[in-house]
């Protein structure tokens, strides 16, 4: 499973490669009583005709600043129906897995996007059936919201987004 790890990692890498405007990368400190180590993060985000691709890899750097750990998602929503009165209710298809981390999930839902004429302000919405590899569910639900909000303000620049999930396990 290692493998499929890192080639899922290697693939989101590479197609990060492709669309550079859409790719952010951030490194912080995790000041947390039993964390206290840096995490780099990788994320990308690309929308095209059939629907959205978003990815994110996270690096633990617990042991002298080495790599101690790594976590993935990745996630594919469909969205062939754009031009009708559903476009913006998408398929969704995700998997969650990392080096160092347990668990291997695989999500499969729906997700809605609230959103302004010029997508500035979103809100995505996903509602998803979560497997559990490695563990078991007596809820096998995730919910996630997901939000952006693009010059608060009128700041030019200022962004203000986040994520929260809500799952069982």
């Amino acid at each position: 499973m290692k493998k499929i790890t890192i080639l899922a990692a290697f693939a989101a890498l590479a197609s990060a490669q492709l669309a550079s405007a859409q790719t952010n990368l951030q490194t912080f400190y995790d000041f947390g009583k039993d964390r206290k180590h840096a995490t780099t993060t990788l994320e990308m985000f690309k929308g095209d005709k059939w629907g959205d691709t978003f990815f994110f890899v996270d690096y633990d750097y617990a042991e002298k600043n080495t790599p101690s750990g790594t976590y993935m998602e990745i996630a594919r929503c469909f969205n062939f129906w754009q031009d009708s009165k559903f476009k913006d209710l998408s398929a969704h298809v995700e998997l969650n897995a990392g080096v160092n981390f347990g668990n291997i999930n695989w999500l499969f839902g729906a997700n809605y996007l609230f959103h302004n004429a010029d997508y500035s302000n979103t809100l995505t919405l996903e509602l998803m059936f979560k497997t559990f590899k490695g563990s078991s569910s007596d809820l096998p639900l995730q919910f996630t919201a997901v939000w952006g909000m693009q010059d608060i303000f009128d700041v030019k620049g200022l962004r203000f987004c986040g994520f929260a999930d809500i799952w069982g396990e």
